[in-house]
């Protein structure tokens, strides 16, 4: 456990902290302990997740790859002081599982299955009329668009001709050297393994909530990703977008989702529901609009107004720039109306901040970086380089607004996550990397300021 919080350092960032007090605390302040959640001589442990019920999930890997040349993986989660693989005993995802994300009790993540399982959803994608632009452009590099080429020139006397090159199709299945192809696999509560895609596609980077799940389906460069997504308990996946451009980056809570999108002249967000099958553009503009966040019907993202990024709000039809004395602002993250960032000062180092009541504070001022911060139930936490050497791992609970350095090492602590006002995070050492987990050592006592 480390809780440096007399000591020089720490005291510093709790200066820093001290911006966002609107009023004295109420309650004494909260101490976190650490642990280790990831076996001992398991691999390597990376990309943690958790929701708020302490359900923890990551990717674990052996150290030595497989006869393919891949580090295969399974999905191993903690809860409750009880570590679990949950997939190494099913043949269809055994040592292909990656990237878990979770919510509740649920864990998603993508999956090499085996092409002889037939399970999965039936799925078409559906694929959109050709614009003038587009059949220009597959006349004028027909070798990237799986269109044959001109058979070549017969070879000179005494040259050996060349292997024709392999014809590529947009719509092909995808697969890799095992003859397997990525797909989106649930792990519900009761620790059964539902695939969801059929295995027709290459599926990846999926987003859950208590209603629904989407996922992106790859049709192959230059064609870009479509979105799909799946309401839980139905038994039909359904193609959200249809278009020859690139969909990315879906952020899901409840019934809304949110995504970028390349309208054909630079990127936009989009919202879907879920509930009433409709899908808007919360954006209309001629700059890019990226990596959109949502809570509670209100969505924050990272834009381009001019050469600097900043982050703007999306509330009640209204959008609102609100980051303010800072340039390349990035990696948003909301919880009730609340929304915490990275972005570069006037030192010209990155720095947290932090909007909430229509007022934005510079949460940490430093002379070091503090990057990736996330924010749930009360709790705001990052990555951070105090020690001008390595990533630390910090934590700020708005109960109390205090500031409290959860790792003192010299190792990489990062992919910092926090749900159910715990925190979790990776840490990388020569041995290896493992998942760590900072829980309160007491109750939150004080309402959330």
């Amino acid at each position: 456990m480390m809780n440096n919080q007399s000591s020089p350092s720490a005291f510093r960032l709790l200066a820093a902290a001290a911006l966002l007090a609107t009023a004295a605390a109420t309650s004494p302040a909260r101490d976190f302990t650490v642990a280790t959640i990831s076996p001992e001589g398991a691999g390597q442990a990376r990309l943690p997740a958790i929701s708020s019920t302490g359900l923890v999930a990551w990717q674990q890997s052996p150290t030595a790859p497989d006869g393919f040349g891949r580090t295969p993986s399974d999905i191993y989660s903690w809860k409750d002081g009880t570590v679990s693989n949950r997939t190494g005993d099913d043949p269809r995802v055994a040592g292909s599982a990656t990237r878990p994300v979770v919510h509740g009790d649920t864990i998603a993540f993508t999956a090499v299955c085996p092409a002889s399982d037939a399970s999965g959803i039936p799925f078409q994608l559906s694929i959109p009329p050709k614009t003038d632009d587009m059949a220009e452009l597959e006349n004028d590099y027909p070798s990237l668009f799986g269109h044959a080429l001109p058979e070549p020139p017969a070879p000179a006397e005494g040259e050996e001709s060349a292997p024709p090159p392999p014809e590529r199709s947009p719509t092909v299945e995808y697969r890799d050297a095992t003859g397997m192809t990525p797909d989106i696999v649930l792990c519900n509560p009761d620790g059964t393994i539902k695939r969801l895609t059929p295995g027709n596609h290459a599926y990846s980077f999926p987003v859950l909530s208590d209603t629904a799940a989407a996922f992106l389906c790859d049709r192959t460069w230059p064609y870009g990703y479509e979105m799909v997504g799946w309401k839980i308990g139905s038994g039909e996946l359904v193609q959200i977008t249809t278009n020859y451009f690139y969909v990315q980056n879906p952020s899901l809570h409840g019934n809304q989702l949110v995504f970028q999108a390349w309208d054909g002249h630079d990127y936009e967000i989009y919202l879907h529901d879920f509930e009433t099958g409709e899908t808007t553009a919360l954006t209309q503009n001629n700059f890019d609009d990226m990596s959109p966040v949502i809570c509670d019907g209100v969505a924050a993202w990272v834009a381009y107004p001019t050469v600097n990024a900043e982050i703007f709000l999306w509330e009640n039809g209204s959008i609102t720039k609100i980051s303010t004395g800072s340039t390349e602002n990035a990696e948003p993250s909301i919880w009730n109306g609340r929304v915490v960032w990275q972005g570069v000062d006037d030192d010209g180092d990155l720095e947290i901040f932090y909007y909430h009541a229509r007022r934005t504070v510079k949460l940490t001022s430093n002379t070091w970086d503090d990057i990736a911060p996330q924010i749930a139930d009360g709790i705001i936490a990052w990555s951070s380089y105090i020690d001008n050497w390595d990533a630390e791992a910090v934590a700020l609970d708005l109960s109390d607004n205090l500031l409290f350095r959860l790792t003192d090492n010299s190792y990489e602590d990062i992919n910092v996550r926090t749900a159910g006002e715990k925190v979790v995070w990776q840490t990388i050492t020569p041995e290896g990397a493992t998942i760590q987990l900072a829980t309160p050592a007491s109750p939150r006592e004080g309402e959330i300021n």
